[in-house]
């Protein structure tokens, strides 16, 4: 059996794509809403009014096996936050402003577009005559305003399959990919629902109607194995595909805890005909689902 490829990280800035070196260790997504209150003075309610996302992540480059100036490698990333004259160390013309340029980070199904926020690099190993030849660098994007990508890239598949199936109208209210997962057993499906159709919320769906691929595959995240070999690992994931195809009695839904919830959200005792879950650690979807907006 022949090893599985190792996927390398990219960044496309300006429409350059440049591959890392070392894929970074982990990627860090931070999401705020700028809250208001509404209905006059002393209420308590507020609206989110405007949503923002930002991303870290560092990245390292080495050049000690070749004895090349580091820098040459960093230089367009720090050619992102400044005008390349700037970063070069000369002075740019008098009052022209410097435009950051679009970037682009994709690794796999994570996707993140935006403009650099902030650049830092440090460089920790110097060859005998002053070389810089290891340089960590931290990379912040910010979103640009109405181009908040999907943090997971679309599926590029085609149609809909021939064994598609409608969610029930009763599901048709739930809150985009989010309720679907919950309603499916488990949120952490939430971003592979939502990512293979490009949605943008988990949570407000912008598209029509709303599927899954057949074969995208719920897994529970890779554990890792700590000193004295002790292997740690995320719960298996629950979420059961069936669960949306089957009205229970009273329009209600099984979930996992031997309860149900009604359509208006109140919990509800479960009833004896209600679903069963077949857990897995790694099972696909058994069909494409799909709901009306």
């Amino acid at each position: 059996m022949s090893a599985q490829q190792l996927a390398k990280a990219e960044l496309v800035i300006a429409g350059e794509t440049i591959a890392v070196q070392f894929n970074p260790v982990s990627l860090q997504v931070e999401i705020t809403n700028s809250a208001s209150p509404q209905g006059g003075s002393g209420a308590t309610t507020q609206v989110a009014t405007q949503s923002s996302a930002k991303m870290n992540l560092e990245l390292l480059f080495d050049t000690s096996s070749s004895g090349e100036d580091v820098r040459n490698k960093t230089r367009p990333l720090r050619a992102t936050v400044r005008a390349p004259d700037q970063s070069s160390g000369t002075s740019s013309e008098a009052g022209a402003a410097f435009v950051p340029p679009h970037i682009v980070f994709q690794w796999g199904t994570f996707m993140f577009a935006g403009i650099a926020d902030s650049y830092r690099e440090t460089l920790d190993f110097f060859s005998a005559d002053g070389v810089p030849l290891r340089a960590q660098v931290a990379l912040a994007l910010k979103e640009q305003p109405n181009e908040f990508t999907a943090l997971e890239r679309p599926n590029p598949r085609g149609a809909a399959s021939a064994n598609a199936f409608q969610v029930p109208s009763e599901l048709q209210g739930l809150s985009g990919a989010a309720g679907v997962a919950s309603m499916g057993g488990d949120l952490r499906a939430a971003r592979a629902i939502a990512g293979a159709n490009g949605e943008v919320s988990l949570r407000f769906g912008g598209a029509k109607t709303l599927s899954v691929e057949a074969g995208i595959q719920l897994r529970e995240p890779v554990g890792f194995v700590a000193e004295g070999s002790v292997s740690v690992s995320a719960p298996a994931l629950r979420f059961d595909a069936s669960r949306l195809t089957t009205k229970q009695p009273g329009n209600r839904l099984a979930t996992d805890v031997g309860a149900g919830f009604s359509i208006d959200g109140r919990a509800l005792p479960q009833s004896p005909s209600g679903l069963r879950s077949d857990v897995g650690q790694n099972k696909p979807l058994s069909a494409r689902l799909r709901f009306d907006a």
